[in-house]
């Protein structure tokens, strides 16, 4: 079994000493495993990388790709040299000694498994948890399940346990899969290209799954940088134009309007009303609607299952701590909740 694991870095030095150390102590017993480092840094993070972990590949960048296309770059000379499966790992990661054994073992499971996420906990906060697989919401939020969750939650998930999309900070994708429904959209740049990637994948029949005894620590931290907002916000769209039915969204319509609504009201509020603009500006300018036709066109063509099942594990709430509020919690969320299982029930395609 040959695995590739793959690691984005952009000026990761502090990161570096426990990354690699994890990787050195890694069980690979049984398995061909090659180490590749795409570096997006104008710093010399990468001689210290080939001198620290010379066993690594490091494949230097003139200039920052950024995340999605950085991956890209490693998955293709990954899948160049023939590997079985691609794992990718965020440089702010150590993993256990079992890690990729059990990424592995889950994996090869079940043929119609496509992609595996690890359990995913906080650093320095180890009893915490970061993501037990993400979560969709029907509108195009994605997010953690479970996160701050003492560990003891995931007690709850067995092998191979189904979730709508792996984190991109520690997950596997099976070199078939990227095969057949391609690599990251790189025009997707920031947020989301994970989502894409799983839900690609779904389309075409493979199951994304957790692994719970394959565990990543991640030293995560929540970014409320305003720039942000404009990827997040029409990457979501995207999500939604992309994969959903028109029928679907027709149904969506009274919920996708009153989000809107309040989602403009809040970017006023906390000061990204601009980039909220933005979205607007490039959703409703007739120059990029082909592209969205012909993205929209190669999804739609890997479809071998219904929208109900597609969506059968999105949620109609938004349960993320580090955005929690009153009004979230009291009004909007049941409200979309309820209104998601009646639209799950309408939905017969």
């Amino acid at each position: 079994m040959k695995i590739a694991i793959l690691i984005v870095s952009y000026h990761a030095k502090k990161y570096l000493p426990d990354l690699l150390e994890s990787l050195q102590k890694l069980d690979t017993d049984g398995l061909d495993v090659q180490t590749i480092f795409v570096d997006n840094s104008s710093d010399d993070t990468a001689e210290v990388i080939e001198r620290e972990y010379p066993q690594s590949i490091v494949l230097r960048q003139k200039e920052n790709t950024g995340f999605a296309e950085g991956n890209n770059i490693g998955m293709r000379y990954a899948l160049a040299q023939h590997t079985d499966a691609v794992v990718l790992l965020n440089q702010d990661t150590f993993v256990e000694h079992h890690w990729l054994q059990e990424l592995v073992r889950v994996a090869w499971s079940d043929a119609r498994i496509g992609s595996v996420q690890a359990l995913i906990r906080l650093y320095p906060d180890r009893d915490k948890l970061n993501s037990t697989g993400n979560l969709l919401h029907f509108l195009g939020f994605g997010f953690c399940r479970d996160y701050r969750e003492y560990v003891e939650k995931a007690r709850q998930y067995a092998d191979a346990s189904d979730i709508v999309y792996g984190s991109g900070a520690a997950v596997l994708y099976k070199a078939d899969v990227l095969r057949a429904v391609g690599l990251f959209d790189k025009d997707f740049f920031l947020y989301h290209e994970d989502t894409d990637l799983a839900l690609r994948a779904r389309l075409a029949g493979w199951r994304n799954v957790l692994a719970p005894r394959a565990v990543v620590y991640h030293k995560y931290e929540f970014s409320r940088s305003i720039k942000k907002y404009y990827w997040m916000e029409r990457n979501r769209w995207w999500i939604m134009l992309l994969f959903l039915r028109w029928r679907t969204l027709f149904l969506l319509l009274p919920t996708l309007l009153l989000m809107e609504f309040g989602q403009f009201g809040f970017s006023l509020a906390r000061g990204w009303w601009k980039e909220k603009l933005q979205v607007y500006a490039w959703l409703l300018n007739p120059a990029h609607w082909p592209l969205l036709h012909a993205k929209r066109r190669l999804r739609q063509d890997l479809r071998i299952i219904t929208d109900k099942e597609l969506t059968r594990d999105w949620v109609g709430i938004i349960s993320y701590q580090e955005i929690a509020n009153p009004i979230l919690d009291k009004v909007v969320n049941p409200v979309f909740d309820g209104y998601w299982h009646i639209v799950r029930k309408l939905m017969q395609w």
